[in-house]
């Protein structure tokens, strides 16, 4: 449904945010936490996406090359152009502005993979076939 317009977004880290960009992930965060988005799986394996009124927000994973994750939230508009590019990466030390924000991103991307995916029934079909 949503694909990538190659060369027409930027990507913005966790710690170069605006203060928009940082206040979308927050309530994306919190309110995936929560439980108030409904979200559900896309074609691409480990996407996930959230419709919003006139948009969607997709989250996704990444490794990085220092062996962390990153996570991305990707927005669309109603017409399936990508609009924005939120990297939320690691920050390696509490203390560093974004790191607050990458457990929140952790945390809501892990939520959700369990959600969508109905992780906790199928290990708890898997434990009650193995007594």
């Amino acid at each position: 449904m949503f694909g990538y317009a190659a060369g027409l977004i930027r990507k913005v880290w966790c710690f170069m945010l605006e203060q928009k960009q940082r206040e979308l992930v927050e309530r994306v965060c919190e309110r995936t936490l929560a439980g108030k988005l409904k979200w559900e799986r896309t074609i691409e394996d480990g996407v996930f996406q959230v419709a919003l009124r006139g948009f969607c927000v997709r989250l996704r994973r990444a490794p990085t090359d220092s062996g962390t994750h990153e996570y991305v939230f990707d927005v669309f508009n109603d017409e399936a152009v990508l609009i924005d590019e939120l990297v939320v990466e690691f920050a390696g030390v509490q203390d560093i502005p974004g790191h607050e924000l990458w457990l929140k991103a952790r945390d809501a991307f892990d939520h959700v993979r369990r959600s969508v995916l109905s992780v906790d029934q199928a290990l708890e079909k898997i434990l009650q076939q193995l007594g």
